[in-house]
This record gives C-alpha cells, structure tokens and sequence, in this order.
C-alpha cells in the first residue's frame, strides 16, 4: 500500500484499499497534490513545492533561510542536516 501511495497510483491505492478491507495511510485524494510537489521539486521549482506542502498540512511549515537563498549553488533540499531547508512544526 505505501508503495502505492508514494509512487502516486492512487487508483491502485484505492483498490487494494478495498480489496484487502485496509484503511489507508493517508487521504487518498492528497495523492495527486503529493506528485505536483514531487514533480514542482524535480523540475526546480522549490518555490512551488513549498507552497503547496504548506497548501496541502497546515501544521507544518517550510522556509529558507536567508544564508541559503534559493538561487544558490545548493540543489538538496532537505531538513535537520544543514543542508538550507527549514521545516517546522505548529
């Protein structure tokens, strides 16, 4: 099922759903926003991304800060190792 969920196979997710009588691991209409951030992120637009992650969970909130602006050098993105993004908890 996570599987399922995280590749963006929502109707596949919703089928096994019902087919094994197993509720899923998230909403399953997140699916389609989740692959617009994956894709928003792949294509470069961390801007984009980061605001519909913060559109689709209200309780969680992504910035960078200023020493890493978006148009520098750094390509990762990522929380808790330095790396620029910042991401907080409500």
């Amino acid at each position: 099922m996570d599987y399922l969920v995280i590749e963006g196979y929502k109707t596949a997710a919703e089928e096994f759903s019902k087919e094994a009588n197993l509720a899923p691991p998230v909403d399953l209409d997140s699916i389609e926003t989740r692959m617009s951030i994956r894709e928003a992120v792949q294509r470069g637009e961390v801007e984009e991304a980061i605001a519909k992650v913060n559109d689709l969970d209200s309780d969680v909130s992504i910035s960078f800060p200023m020493c890493f602006p978006q148009g520098s050098s750094k390509s990762t993105a990522c929380a808790g190792d330095g790396c620029g993004l910042l991401v907080s908890y409500d």
